[in-house]
């Protein structure tokens, strides 16, 4: 009786085992199926931060061309208006000093003749206009 109770507690242990195996071989396997999942969502994750960073990358690019542009853009705008100023105070110390050469030649003269004689040393010179 000893013997046949020890054969059906080994045969009980040979199916505990047997099934822990197999409940072991199911747990590795759900456990690489999840390593797969995860190395896949994180290559995924990966992939799209890099597209991310090269969007950005691109903007920033983008951003600073425009910067460029607009800053030799407002350069030449400067120039430009710099040289009108530089034109435009050649033209008034012109003028001043015709009025005053005019005024002192001729300090009888009228204001309209003034304006004439000021409008044909400026018609003589039209690089100054």
């Amino acid at each position: 009786q000893n013997q046949l109770q020890h054969e059906e507690e080994i045969e009980q242990l040979k199916k505990t085992q047997e099934q822990n195996q197999l409940q072991h071989e199911g747990e590795i396997e759900q456990l690489k199926k999840t390593q797969e999942q995860n190395h896949l969502q994180h290559k995924q994750e990966i992939e799209q931060l890099k597209k991310t960073q090269e969007q950005s990358q691109l903007q920033h690019e983008e951003e600073i061309e425009q910067l460029k542009k607009t800053q030799e853009q407002n350069q030449l705008q400067h120039e430009q208006e710099i040289e009108q100023l530089k034109k435009t105070q050649y033209q008034n110390q012109l003028q001043a000093a015709t009025r005053a050469a005019t005024n002192v030649l001729n300090p009888k003269r009228t204001n309209v003749e003034i304006l004439r004689t000021n409008t044909n040393v400026l018609n003589f010179f039209p690089s100054c206009t």
